[in-house]
């Protein structure tokens, strides 16, 4: 899992870039420092955010099509709980083919289908904490034998 330099941002329409593979995936470690929990199913890893940053704008853009398992989904969020989709939400298979899923998620509703009398335009954190990025298998993680995403979002700093 890799994030972009400060150079590389600034030639990105997104502030932050990190593309994890099928092999992030099934290698994955509770104990790394960028992996939260790990079981025979999900995997989910989590990029640090401090106090007083504004999540705005989150792409995932799957460059090759997750492969071994029947089901494999994706979930970004603020939390690893009940809020884990709250910028990205998977749906059914949705790692399974190229493409790219957009601000599917209540905190970033505004930029796809939808009112936008009821949209929200981003998560601002007050306290540091993290993105979670739950990678959820139908079967089992060690099933999947090919893939890779890149999460794409904007981070401001309201301090």
């Amino acid at each position: 899992m890799s994030e972009l330099t400060v150079n590389e941002a600034s030639l990105q329409q997104y502030t932050n870039k990190v593309t994890i593979t099928h092999t992030d995936v099934t290698t994955a470690n509770a104990s790394d420092a960028g992996t939260d929990t790990v079981t025979a199913t999900a995997v989910t890893f989590k990029i640090p955010v401090s106090a007083g940053e504004i999540i705005q704008d989150a792409t995932v853009k799957i460059v090759t099509a997750f492969d071994g398992d029947a089901d494999v989904k994706v979930d970004v969020g603020h939390d690893n709980s009940s809020n884990i989709g709250s910028f990205i939400v998977s749906s059914s298979d949705n790692l399974g083919s190229a493409g790219y899923i957009r601000n599917t998620g209540a905190k970033l509703s505004i930029n796809e289908g939808g009112s936008d009398a009821d949209a929200t335009i981003g998560h601002i954190y007050s306290a540091d904490g993290h993105i979670f990025v739950r990678v959820t298998a139908g079967t089992a993680i060690s099933g999947i034998t090919a893939g890779e995403f890149k999460l794409s979002y904007n981070k401001l700093d309201a301090n």
